[in-house]
C-alpha cells in the first residue's frame, strides 16, 4: 500500500458507548474516523481524546428512564454498519483529473446515511490513484497514470470497491446543465459534464472553475471561495458543490473551466426579492436587522400584523441604505399577547415582485410560541403523562413521547427560572403539571474546543448533542442543577435533543447554560444559536 499521511481532528459522534474526538493519523488511509457499529479504532488509527465519554442516545431503546439514570450507564443497542456503497461505481478518469466519490453506508436498522468522511479510503501499491485532498475533501480522488486501479473504502471489517479506469484521452467539450429559468437569490442545481476525445463522458462538477457574466465565483481546483461583490455563489457539500445561487435577475451566463476546456449557458433570472433573515422569536424593545437580495435598485417597505386583532403599536422600519436591501424593525417597547407581523420589501422596479420577512413577537414573560412549522427556534413537542404513570418517583420514560403531541411549541431558548406550576410553562399557561417535552433543533458552536453544558431542572431534564447525552438531571426533584463533563466539538451546527417533564405540581423550572473553551462562568445559551431541525 502506498503511503499518505493525514493528520485532522474529527469528532465521532455515532461510536457505540465511547464518542470520542479523535487525532488521525494513518499510513495511507486516505482518510476519517470508525463509522457507527465498526471496530474499535486501531493504535495506528485513531487515538481517543475525551477524560469523560457522553453516554448513548437511549431513543432506540425499551426504556429512556434507564438510560438516563444518574450515571448514565445504560446505553441504547447500537446501530451497527451493514454495508457500503461507492457512487460512482465504474468511473473513467482522463490521466491527472479528479473525481469526488462518495460512501453511503446501510446501517443494521435500514437507514443509509453519508459515510464518506468517516470511512479508510485506500488504493494498492503502484496504484493509479491518490488522495487530492483527503483532509479538506474526503473521498477525492486523482488518475495519476493510465490504467485500471481499484479504489476501496472500509470501515469495521465491512468493505466497497469501486474500479476505475485512467485514460490519456483529453477533455474536448464542457456541457453547463442547470434549469432553463432560476429564480434571483434561490439556489438552483448546476452540473458540468465533460466531453473526453475518446468520446466518454463524466461529470466534473467538483473539479471546474466556475464563472457567471465573465467574473470568477469558484476555483474547484485550488480550493478558492467566492470573491466579494455578490455575482454568484456555487456551495453544497465539499467536493461536491453543486448549487449555484445568483442574486440578481436578468439574462446571465454560466461557464465551467477545465483542463483547456470551456462551457456554458445563458439563463433567465427572474427576479423577486427573497427574505435573507431567518424567522424568528423576537422580544419587546429589541431591534432586528432584516436582509432581502433577488433584484437590484431601491424598495419600498411596509408593516402588516398577521392577527385578525393587532395591538395599535405594532413596531415600526427604519429603511437601510438606498440600494442596500436592508432595514430594521425596532420591537414594541411592551407586548402584551404574542402575535406575528410581516415586513413586506416592494422593488421599485417594475415587473419585480415583493419579499416578506416575517417575525414572531413574544408576549412580555413568555419564553416561546406554538409553532409554525417555519420559526427558528428549539421545536418542542408536548405530551401528557398518562395518569397511571403519575408517579413521585418518575423518571423520563420513552413510552411518553410515543404518543400523538397535545402541542407543538417552539422557543427563543431555554431560560425559564423557578415558576410556581399555577402560573404555567411561560408563554402556555396550561402546561402546569404532568406533562413532558422533547424539543429538537439545531445548535451552532461557534468556535472549537471543550464545552460543558450546564440544566437546572425541575423536574428532570437530559440534553444530548449529536445523539450523546451532555447533560443529565432526570427524575422528579426541586430546581437543582446538573452540569456534564466538558465534550470537544467542532464549530458548525449539531444536532440537539432536550427532553424534559414537569410531574406532581408545585414549582417547574428549565434553564440550559453552557461554558466553552474562552468562557470563565457558565451563561444561558443564547436564542440565536438554535435552530429548527435539519431538513430530512
Amino acid at each position: 500500500m502506498r503511503q499518505i499521511k493525514i493528520i485532522g481532528l474529527f469528532l465521532c459522534i455515532s461510536c457505540g458507548n465511547n464518542p470520542t474526538a479523535f487525532k488521525q493519523e494513518s499510513s495511507h488511509s486516505l482518510t476519517s474516523a470508525a463509522v457507527a457499529g465498526g471496530a474499535a479504532p486501531s493504535p495506528g488509527d485513531a487515538t481517543a481524546q475525551h477524560d469523560s465519554a457522553p453516554q448513548k442516545d437511549p431513543d432506540d431503546a425499551s426504556s429512556a428512564a434507564a438510560a438516563a439514570s444518574t450515571d448514565g450507564s445504560k446505553a441504547a443497542s447500537a446501530v451497527v454498519l451493514t454495508s457500503i456503497t461507492i457512487t460512482p461505481g465504474t468511473p473513467t478518469l482522463g490521466d491527472g483529473a479528479t473525481q469526488q466519490f462518495t460512501a453511503t453506508g446501510t446501517m443494521s436498522d435500514g437507514s443509509k446515511k453519508d459515510i464518506t468522511a468517516q470511512v479508510t479510503w485506500s488504493t494498492g501499491d503502484g496504484s493509479a490513484l491518490e488522495a487530492s485532498d483527503a483532509v479538506n475533501h474526503p473521498g477525492l480522488i486523482k488518475a495519476t497514470k493510465i490504467g485500471i486501479a481499484t479504489l476501496t473504502a472500509s470501515s469495521g471489517g465491512v468493505i466497497a470497491q469501486a474500479q476505475v479506469t485512467i485514460t490519456s484521452a483529453q477533455i474536448v467539450a464542457i456541457a453547463v446543465v442547470t434549469t432553463s429559468t432560476l429564480s434571483a437569490g434561490t439556489p438552483a442545481t448546476v452540473k458540468a459534464i465533460a466531453t473526453y476525445s475518446d468520446g466518454h463522458t463524466t461529470e466534473v462538477t467538483s473539479q471546474v472553475d466556475w464563472g457567471v457574466n465573465g467574473q470568477k465565483i469558484k476555483s474547484q481546483g485550488a480550493g478558492g471561495t467566492p470573491p466579494s461583490g455578490g455575482v454568484a455563489t456555487i456551495t453544497g457539500a465539499p467536493g461536491n458543490e453543486s448549487l449555484i445561487t445568483i442574486p440578481n435577475s436578468g439574462s446571465t451566463t454560466i461557464t465551467a473551466t477545465l483542463g483547456g476546456a470551456t462551457g456554458s449557458t445563458t439563463v433567465m433570472v427572474t427576479g423577486g426579492l427573497v427574505c435573507a433573515t431567518r424567522e424568528s422569536i423576537v422580544k419587546a424593545a429589541t431591534t432586528t436587522l432584516l436582509t432581502w437580495s433577488g433584484v437590484s435598485g431601491d424598495v419600498s417597505y411596509q408593516i402588516v400584523p398577521d392577527t385578525l386583532t393587532p395591538p395599535v403599536d405594532i413596531g415600526k422600519v427604519v429603511p437601510g441604505a438606498a440600494g442596500s436591501h436592508q432595514a430594521v424593525y425596532q420591537a414594541p417597547a411592551v407586548i402584551t399577547s404574542s402575535f406575528d407581523v410581516k415586513i413586506i420589501a416592494t422593488p421599485n422596479k417594475a415587473g419585480d415582485t415583493s419579499g416578506t420577512c416575517s417575525i414572531r413577537l413574544l408576549a412580555d414573560g413568555a419564553i416561546g410560541v406554538v409553532d409554525n412549522g417555519t420559526t427558528q427556534g428549539p421545536v418542542g413537542n408536548v405530551f401528557a403523562i398518562p395518569a397511571g404513570q403519575q408517579v413521585s418517583t418518575a423518571t423520563l420514560t420513552a413510552a411518553w413521547f410515543t404518543q400523538t403531541p397535545i402541542a407543538n411549541i417552539v422557543l427563543a431558548n431555554f431560560d425559564v427560572p423557578n415558576t410556581p406550576y399555577q402560573q404555567g410553562f411561560p408563554g402556555f399557561p396550561s402546561l402546569t403539571a404532568w406533562f413532558s417535552v422533547r424539543f429538537q433543533g439545531q445548535i451552532n458552536i461557534p468556535s472549537p474546543g471543550a464545552y460543558a453544558f450546564q440544566l437546572n431542572a425541575d423536574d428532570g431534564a437530559v440534553l444530548y448533542i449529536d445523539g450523546q447525552v451532555v447533560a443529565n438531571d432526570d427524575g422528579v426533584h426541586s430546581i437543582q442543577t446538573a452540569t456534564g463533563a466538558p465534550v470537544q466539538m467542532t464549530a458548525g451546527m449539531h444536532s440537539f435533543r432536550l427532553d424534559y417533564f414537569q410531574g406532581p405540581p408545585i414549582y417547574l423550572a428549565l434553564q440550559l447554560a453552557w461554558k466553552g473553551p474562552n468562557d470563565s462562568a457558565f451563561s444561558i445559551i443564547p436564542a440565536n444559536v438554535f435552530s429548527r431541525p435539519k431538513a430530512n
